[in-house]
C-alpha cells in the first residue's frame, strides 16, 4: 500500500494535460461598415464569408423604432437575421416589422 505522499509526488512530476478549447468567435462593428464576424483560420478549411448589404434592403413592412439607451449596440433581428446598429447618436432605425415586434417587447426599444 502506497503513501499519499507518493501519489502527490507522482502527480506533481507528471506533465500537465493539454486542454483544447474551440477558437473564440469575435464580433465587432467597424465604423460605416457592416458588422463582421472574425474567426481564426483553420488549416485547410475555407469558410465562405457572408457579406451584409451596406444599406438595408427594402422591406414590404418596416417599422421605425427608437433605442432608449445611449451606449452603442448591434442587434441581430430575431426573425430576419439582419443586423441593426443603434446608439445614443442614432437611436431611431427602420427595422423589419417581424424584428420590431420582438425588439419592442424589451425595455430597450419603443415605437417611434
Amino acid at each position: 500500500m502506497g503513501c499519499c505522499g507518493q501519489k502527490r509526488a507522482a502527480l506533481a512530476s507528471a506533465p500537465p494535460a493539454a486542454v483544447t478549447r474551440p477558437p473564440p468567435t469575435i464580433t465587432r462593428t467597424l465604423p460605416d461598415l457592416p458588422a463582421a464576424t472574425l474567426q481564426p483560420p483553420i488549416a485547410g478549411v475555407q469558410v465562405p464569408v457572408q457579406k451584409q448589404p451596406t444599406q438595408p434592403l427594402p422591406s414590404q413592412s418596416s417599422v421605425a423604432i427608437r433605442y432608449t439607451e445611449t451606449s452603442p449596440i448591434l442587434v441581430l433581428g430575431p426573425a430576419s437575421g439582419r443586423r441593426y446598429q443603434f446608439s445614443g447618436a442614432k437611436p431611431v432605425q427602420t427595422v423589419e416589422a417581424r424584428d420590431a415586434a420582438a425588439l419592442l417587447r424589451t425595455r430597450f426599444f419603443t415605437q417611434s
